[in-house]
């Protein structure tokens, strides 16, 4: 429906979005904004690159040190970390590692059942995996004092590339205490997923899940057609 509007060139269509590929697909001027204010006006694809640049200029930012965050600010994520099998740090993780990710906090006020969400966006601005504690593993306590909360994967799913982490923390009624979009960048290499010797090398895709096959009627040898 959006490309029958654009294709009729009758109608102006205002399209906002984080998805950098759906802008450049279905726009040819393209508006950056900045909480409110207008950064750029121009043509689509300039202006998305500039915006993807931006982004990975801020992710550059100590965390604790971020301005660009939404929220009424009772806790605030401070730095995040990579672990590799509950004890490595590292910057770069491989496909089917076991990987925990630590987001460390300050605590300014206490909140009960806190629910936190982790994105990962491609470098087109595509959120190709979301992690939500409410709806995996619900933390029914309360935080009244820094420290961290950590998300982990027996294997991690995504294909290799570079993926930037957006993360959210809200209360028990779903309003937002901090919200930081582009908040790190993770490396993620090539492995063995599957545990099987054959790592993945279905490179359109992004994520991969746990899966089988198996035939449901095996075929006797003289039925099958050479």
């Amino acid at each position: 429906k959006m490309g029958d509007v654009t294709s009729a060139g009758t109608s102006t269509v205002l399209l906002v979005s984080h998805n950098m590929a759906v802008i450049r697909t279905l726009c040819r001027k393209g508006v950056c904004l900045d909480r409110g204010q207008i950064i750029q006006v121009g043509n689509a694809d300039e202006v998305t690159q500039a915006y993807l640049n931006s982004l990975s200029t801020v992710s550059e930012t100590e965390l604790a040190l971020r301005k660009d965050r939404q929220g009424s600010g009772e806790i605030r994520f401070t730095a995040i970390r990579y672990l590799v099998n509950d004890a490595v740090e590292t910057e770069t993780v491989a496909t089917g590692d076991k990987v925990s990710i630590v987001f460390e906090f300050e605590w300014r006020e206490k909140v009960a059942r806190p629910s936190f969400v982790c994105s990962f966006h491609d470098l087109n601005g595509v959120c190709v995996l979301t992690c939500d504690s409410r709806s995996s593993s619900p933390l029914n306590g309360a935080i009244a004092a820094s420290g961290a909360v950590v998300c982990e994967f027996e294997r991690f799913p995504l294909m290799p590339g570079s993926y930037r982490l957006s993360v959210a923390a809200k209360d028990s009624f779903k309003n937002v205490i901090d919200v930081v979009e582009g908040a790190a960048v993770l490396e993620v290499t090539d492995g063995d997923f599957y545990r099987t010797g054959h790592p993945p090398r279905f490179w359109a895709a992004r994520v991969l899940a746990p899966h089988k096959w198996h035939i449901l009627h095996p075929i006797a040898a003289e039925q099958r057609v050479n």
